[in-house]
């Protein structure tokens, strides 16, 4: 499963690390009065990314060398300012809200006594470069100080403590979605006839009734000529049948009604007339089968960790550097001009 602090694997390479600092590095920003990064902070991840070598190793074991190597280099180019020396505004200005939402889980695990111990650490690190970075991830991760990896491991860690009890959906919220929302978790086996007009649709509807197959009627007249040549069939031979939601809405709930052996209709869409025909009965797959889909609706698309630091960022007390913009709203508005911390590379880049 994909981690959600930002929104992909591309924006989570810009959670960066949060370091010690000495009493004369100036703040780049701290949440609810705790420093997490420093100027200096800030400078030195820009300039590790700047830095990276994106040659494919040469050794490959596991096939995965070329995807990091793209990979790397993708995340390189999003560093780079449109001078020498320079890091772009959106990408620093990315790199500070990871460091917030990063500080923000770990408040949030501290209050709860759920902060990772030194065992979920060692065992998060196994796969940390690909969970940050992507498939072949370790040749950018091996890349980074120690201190920069530890950042990495330790916000995998705080999301995998925290996501189990920010994801929780009471269970009458969860009935009530799963009740709310039948053409989601309904599978439906159908057939169907398309046709241009009513009268067409209630002229083939008469046919059905005195005893025209309607798969044959569906070769025959149907506009939709690559179901039509199936038989009107809407599902394959050996495969879950869709959920009634593929279907457009007015299609969707007419299919719910649909009893084997009664074609149903004219139901009309933006494509026309239809006549449908259910091959099997609708099946409301149980609750149980597809909880964590119903969650998901149930928490509005999104994850219980993503609405939890959504709310979290506009309560949130930051006080940002304005070097490096202004936070209004739980939102960082980049600087007008490029942010300059990336000393000139004089040596050849690898």
């Amino acid at each position: 499963m994909k981690r959600l602090v930002v929104a992909s694997a591309a924006l989570a390479a810009l959670a960066l690390v949060s370091s010690a600092c000495s009493s004369t590095d100036p703040s780049a920003v701290s949440v609810n009065g705790q420093q997490v990064a420093s100027v200096a902070d800030v400078e030195d991840a820009l300039k590790t990314f700047a830095g990276l070598d994106c040659e494919p190793p040469a050794e490959d074991p596991d096939g995965t060398g070329a995807t990091g190597a793209q990979g790397c280099a993708n995340l390189k180019a999003q560093v780079q300012g449109a001078s020498s020396g320079t890091a772009s505004t959106d990408f620093a200005g990315r790199l500070i809200t990871a460091y917030i939402n990063t500080e923000l889980l770990r408040q949030e695990a501290e209050r709860r006594d759920l902060l990772p111990d030194q065992a979920a650490l060692d065992t998060v690190r196994e796969t940390a470069a690909d969970q940050t970075f992507g498939e072949g991830g370790s040749l950018v991760f091996d890349q980074l100080p120690a201190d920069q990896q530890a950042f990495w491991v330790e916000r995998i860690a705080l999301i995998d403590a925290l996501r189990p009890v920010l994801d929780v959906v009471p269970d009458a919220e969860l009935q009530s979605a799963y009740e709310s929302n039948p053409t989601q978790f309904t599978e439906v086996c159908l057939r169907h006839i398309l046709v241009d007009t009513e009268d067409e649709a209630n002229a083939i509807l008469a046919e059905l009734e005195g005893g025209a197959d309607f798969a044959t009627l569906a070769q025959e007249r149907s506009t939709d000529t690559g179901s039509g040549a199936d038989g009107g069939k809407l599902y394959q031979d050996g495969q879950p049948c869709p959920r009634a939601a593929n279907f457009v809405p007015e299609f969707a709930e007419a299919s719910l009604t649909a009893e084997p052996g009664e074609p149903v209709g004219p139901v009309q869409t933006q494509f026309g007339y239809h006549i449908i025909l259910a091959d099997q009965p609708a099946n409301l797959l149980p609750l149980d089968d597809v909880r964590e889909e119903v969650q998901q609706v149930a928490q509005g698309g999104t994850s219980g960790l993503n609405t939890f630091l959504q709310a979290e960022v506009k309560k949130a007390d930051v006080d940002l550097n304005p070097r490096f913009g202004t936070w209004k709203d739980g939102v960082l508005i980049p600087p007008g001009a490029e942010v300059t911390t990336v000393a000139p590379d004089t040596t050849a880049e690898g």
